[in-house]
């Protein structure tokens, strides 16, 4: 089993939290240090939510749990940018889904 990568939020030269909306399904773009990310994410039949980062149509991560405070990008290939999800208060309701973005967590970008 593949263990989670943690992240340290202190090892980033810079972070930057990208917006998602609490719905359902939802695609887009977003520039970073001059670099372009395709963002997807999908809310399946059970309620789960994933997401997939692409670069260039280099997949960083497919079909990814969102779970917070783990690095979801890091066998991507791509070392200089980081993508991982982040509480943003003390709810303990996991699976977080979409309903959660904005409100109990977000999406951040560190980049080393």
């Amino acid at each position: 089993m593949i263990e989670d990568v943690i992240i340290d939020i202190d090892s980033f030269s810079s972070v930057y939290e990208i917006t998602l909306q609490a719905i359902p399904n939802q695609e887009f773009s977003t520039t970073i240090n001059n670099e372009i990310f395709n963002i997807e994410v999908r809310t399946f039949a059970n309620d789960r939510t994933y997401i997939t980062i692409k670069k260039d149509d280099v997949t960083l991560c497919n079909n990814a749990n969102i779970k917070c405070g783990v690095d979801i990008t890091y066998f991507g290939g791509i070392r200089d940018f980081r993508f991982f999800f982040l509480k943003q208060n003390d709810k303990q309701d996991i699976p977080y889904n979409y309903t959660d973005f904005g409100i109990n967590i977000g999406l951040y970008c560190g980049v080393i």
